[in-house]
């Protein structure tokens, strides 16, 4: 049978870890689904997070309804090439199939906002917002009946 292109992939037996494997890849090989959706947007999509962002998408005024966008970039597909006796790897600007979608495109793909932030975790990429919102989400925390505890 054929390997299935990714792990879960439908159609395609699961993929089962030995002990050693679990153990090297700290038990599970996501920490979220949103691990699976970037690795997705990398090696099929070819393409790479640039940034995430959280914004407000009420068209009425005083009121909030937080979405979220992802910026993608299109990568090239790499290849191995020897000049000078050298291998060196370099992108080449295949277009995967896609007649319109070059290399360096640039994608805005509108989604909720907790996908955004899930994105942006598993990316390691922080989030912008814009600063109306982030003044109308922020929360100043008071502590009860506690000590405050200093942080260094």
């Amino acid at each position: 049978q054929n390997a299935p292109p990714y792990r879960g992939a439908m159609g395609y037996a699961p993929q089962i870890d030995t002990k050693d494997e679990i153990e090297r890849k700290s038990l599970l090989p996501y920490r979220s689904p949103y691990d699976l959706v970037k690795e997705i947007i990398e090696e099929q999509f070819q393409a790479t997070v640039l940034s995430c962002v959280l914004e407000n998408s009420s068209l009425f005024p005083e009121t909030l309804v937080l979405e979220g966008a992802v910026v993608l970039q299109r990568r090239g597909k790499k290849r191995k090439v020897t000049i000078g006796g050298e291998e060196i790897e370099m992108e080449d600007d295949d277009t995967f199939g896609n007649d319109n979608v070059g290399m360096g495109d640039t994608f805005i793909v509108e989604c909720a906002g907790e996908e955004a932030v899930g994105l942006a975790l598993a990316a390691g990429i922080p989030i912008s917002v814009e600063r109306k919102v982030w003044r109308e989400v922020s929360t100043r925390v008071r502590l009860g009946k506690g000590k405050a505890v200093e942080v260094r």
